[in-house]
């Protein structure tokens, strides 16, 4: 035994934990029968000199997945190492009693009993949902970006972001043949509400907007969307009482926009044939969509040109073919849910004017108004299908003499066509109304983009509505 050896018996350290540990087992056991066989088995006599001692067995640790390999005396071995275990828990016992608000260091035998336990645990690998193509499934990333963004539109009911692509949400083809019935008022029961007022927006008339087949508004009407939770009154308008689906022949709906599953439950997705214009200015958008309403044979797309710097298509506009009669309606509204009131957040307006079909005898009655001519003008400029442009010369616009259709049209423009689109078509409107004033005038406006606005834009926007 050398000098390094009798430094480390005389170690003060070492020395203190073996006369506490002596003294833990001691209370513990008051006889010190454990204690004697605690000292037996944990003292070791650095003194003796191991070559000195060839009887000395060395002995392996035995693996646990060997079963009946244990010796008689490896077996009296592992008896005395259950009472040297029980001592040690005993030990541990008495410390935590004696000070509770100290939390306690693990002890080797629980931080090797918690490494066996990790190691043991078998690594369990995930199953992954194939990705699509190329590593990416767009459409499944695409759905759940939009639910992300119409829940987050939903709980602030704030306007869209003006990002391009974000804001057309896929169509859905299981709804294509799902027969929705009709839950609206009863066709047999419910009157004959027709509006023939100018004034038709004031609740003072109580003309009660309907889900009936009715051309309720043959002069027009401005009207709330009603917001669900607040009390009716008259003058607001919900998207069923918009689209009287129970006789709606085509639907032509342009929109920034769109949540189908909502909107196909609001219309007979058997009887009623589709158009939607639709914002889409990458080729490879518009072939997606296509390919995805492809099993849709009463769906078709329009897409409005946006070449060059034209970065959005914003409007919003109706066009309801009924059986008897046209409803136009002009929404402040996009196609969803929130815009349209139905989780209690938004309010919206809508221009609606119900135009009557011309008599089969007299199909050219009726004047040519700088409203119809402005609408076919747009139309042409979104590339709607001229079948169905060439359909409103079937309804009589007579009764839209009194309004002007303002619109904007995105592009460049040349020659005359810039007087008749934005807010110098807005200008051009409001002069051919008759409404100009040199006066000042007051003005009231809602804007979604209000951190867009300029002085320049606004001061546009006043004098155009002068009448300059």
């Amino acid at each position: 035994m050398d000098q390094d050896d009798l430094d480390d018996l005389n170690d003060p350290e070492l020395k203190a934990a073996i006369e506490a540990s002596l003294r833990d087992t001691q209370r513990s056991d008051p006889s010190g029968e454990s204690s004697s066989r605690l000292t037996r088995h944990t003292l070791v006599d650095l003194t003796a000199d191991s070559d000195d001692e060839p009887d000395v067995k060395e002995v392996y640790p035995k693996s646990k997945s060997l079963v009946g390999s244990e010796t008689e005396d490896e077996a009296e071995e592992d008896e005395d190492d259950e009472e040297l275990k029980r001592a040690l828990a005993m030990s541990l016992e008495e410390n935590t009693k004696e000070d509770v608000s100290q939390a306690p260091l693990p002890s080797p035998v629980e931080k090797i009993s918690t490494m066996s336990s990790n190691a043991s645990a078998p690594n369990v690998p995930v199953a992954s949902k194939p990705p699509g193509i190329l590593g990416l499934n767009r459409k499944q990333m695409e759905q759940e970006r939009l639910a992300r963004f119409n829940k987050r539109k939903a709980d602030d009911g704030s306007s869209p972001l003006p990002e391009l692509e974000s804001k057309v949400p896929k169509t859905e083809p299981v709804l294509r043949n799902a027969a929705i019935p009709y839950s609206g008022p009863s066709l047999a029961s419910t009157p004959s509400n027709i509006c023939e007022s100018t004034a038709a927006n004031s609740p003072k008339f109580g003309v009660q907007p309907t889900a009936r087949p009715v051309p309720q508004w043959p002069l027009g009407a401005v009207k709330k969307t009603h917001v669900s939770g607040i009390p009716r009154k008259g003058n607001d308008i919900t998207i069923e009482e918009v689209f009287q689906r129970a006789d709606l022949e085509l639907a032509v709906l342009s929109s920034f926009m769109w949540d189908m599953e909502w909107l196909f439950s609001k219309l007979d997705t058997q009887r009623t044939r589709f158009i939607f214009v639709m914002q889409a200015k990458e080729e490879e958008t518009k072939v997606q969509y296509q390919q995805e309403t492809s099993d849709m044979p009463n769906l078709r797309l329009c897409f409005p040109p946006m070449d060059g710097q034209i970065n959005c298509m914003h409007s919003k506009l109706m066009l309801l073919f009924h059986r008897d009669y046209l409803r136009i309606v002009v929404p402040t509204a996009n196609l969803t849910t929130f815009d349209w009131g139905e989780n209690g957040l938004m309010e919206n307006s809508a221009f609606l004017i119900d135009l009557p079909k011309k008599s089969n005898d007299n199909s050219s009655q009726g004047p040519k108004t700088a409203f119809y001519e402005e609408l076919i003008y747009f139309l042409k400029a979104m590339t709607l299908h001229e079948n169905v442009i060439s359909k409103l010369d079937g309804f009589d616009f007579s009764k839209t003499a009194r309004y002007a259709f303002v619109h904007t049209v995105g592009g460049s423009h040349t020659g005359d066509s810039w007087k008749r689109t934005g807010h110098c078509g807005l200008g051009r409107a409001v002069a051919s109304l008759g409404l100009q004033s040199p006066k000042p005038i007051n003005i009231e406006f809602v804007t979604s983009s209000v951190g867009s606005l300029t002085d320049e834009f606004l001061r546009a926007i006043y004098l155009v509505c002068q009448g300059s």
